[in-house]
């Protein structure tokens, strides 16, 4: 099986039609990946979460060299440190905003 992934990643390193057929391929993949990190289903087209982890699994597969170890292993962790990053991000922004509402409540009722 892994033969197979190795040959499909290759070609998806060649043409952005393949790489495509991979993402689609690999979509299972990818929700249970989103899955496990979110602790949850993602919902396509709702979660962001699930875009970012299509980008990432992308991204793994235009990085991977054959020989270095297992793809799917490469991708997964791809995935997480993407979301991983994604969340940060956001916790980042919903601080600030919470930080503007109540620098803004003060200024009103100070």
């Amino acid at each position: 099986m892994e033969h197979e992934i190795v040959r499909s990643v290759a070609a998806a390193q060649k043409d952005a039609q393949a790489a495509d057929a991979l993402a689609r391929q690999y979509l299972p993949f990818i929700k249970a990946e989103t899955a496990k990190f979110l602790k949850r289903i993602p919902v396509e087209g709702q979660d962001d979460e699930l875009g970012i982890a299509m980008f990432a699994f992308h991204e793994a597969a235009m990085a991977y060299q054959s020989g270095r170890g297992s793809f799917l292993k490469l991708a997964a962790a791809a995935i997480r440190n993407r979301l991983i990053d994604y969340q940060r991000m956001e916790q980042r922004h919903a601080g600030r905003s919470e930080e503007r509402r109540v620098g803004k409540e003060c200024s009103v009722t100070c």
